[in-house]
């Protein structure tokens, strides 16, 4: 009986790691044929570098993505979005040279990385990207391109992207704090609690608008 049981326990174990197996190959197949590249990180903020802009500060955006998929040449990509009325604009991005390959193929595993900075926007780049008023309505997207070929096309506060802002906001409504002891000046030492939050294309890029929007309002102010 015992034999049995053993026999038994040890085909469902087998049936499992058989059907993991089996699970992993679909993935790498699916994988080794179809584009899937996958954005890392997003972000936007103020610099100030020695090293750019003659020490003056500016804004960026940033998207870092990584391929594992098929393999991807010269690939380049582009804000786009559409005007009211009517026409689709397209603004390409910078890629930056640190993280840029010496080889023309994007292979599988690879990372880089793509901008926007202010100081590299002239006016009519400015004025472009002041068109952008609602990414939703405007159907926003930043598009991958392979070879001078559309690859991909990363749609800018899509369904999924609302949920997380929506959770963003309830984050911060349920963020709380303790007193942990006191200091060496008898002072009270707070620590804040605040659930996790995501980031999103959405948020990122409005703000880098925002402050271009600002930025060309400022100039053209000077000009006046």
């Amino acid at each position: 009986m015992l034999l049995a049981q053993t026999k038994l326990l040890s085909t469902d174990w087998s049936f499992i790691i058989a059907l993991i197996a089996l699970l992993y190959t679909i993935r790498e197949i699916k994988r080794n044929n179809n584009i899937i590249v996958k954005i890392k990180k997003c972000s936007s903020g103020y610099h100030l570098s020695v090293d750019e802009n003659n020490t003056q500060g500016f804004w960026d955006f940033k998207v870092t993505i990584q391929n594992k998929g098929i393999n991807l040449y010269c690939p380049k990509m582009s804000l786009s979005f559409g005007h009211e009325k009517g026409g689709t604009f397209n603004l390409p991005l910078k890629q930056d040279k640190q993280v840029n390959f010496s080889v023309d193929t994007f292979s599988k595993g690879m990372i880089t990385t793509f901008h926007f900075k202010t100081y590299e926007l002239d006016k009519g780049k400015l004025d472009f990207l002041n068109q952008l008023s609602d990414t939703r309505k405007q159907n926003a997207c930043l598009c991958l391109y392979s070879q001078n070929y559309l690859a991909k096309e990363y749609l800018i506060n899509n369904f999924a992207d609302r949920l997380k802002q929506k959770w963003n906001k309830l984050s911060y409504k349920f963020s709380f704090s303790r007193k942990k002891g006191k200091n060496w000046e008898g002072e009270d030492i707070v620590k804040h609690y605040q659930l996790p939050t995501f980031q999103t294309l959405g948020d990122k890029i409005e703000l880098f608008i925002q402050n271009c929007k600002e930025q060309s309002t400022g100039k053209n102010q000077k000009d006046e």
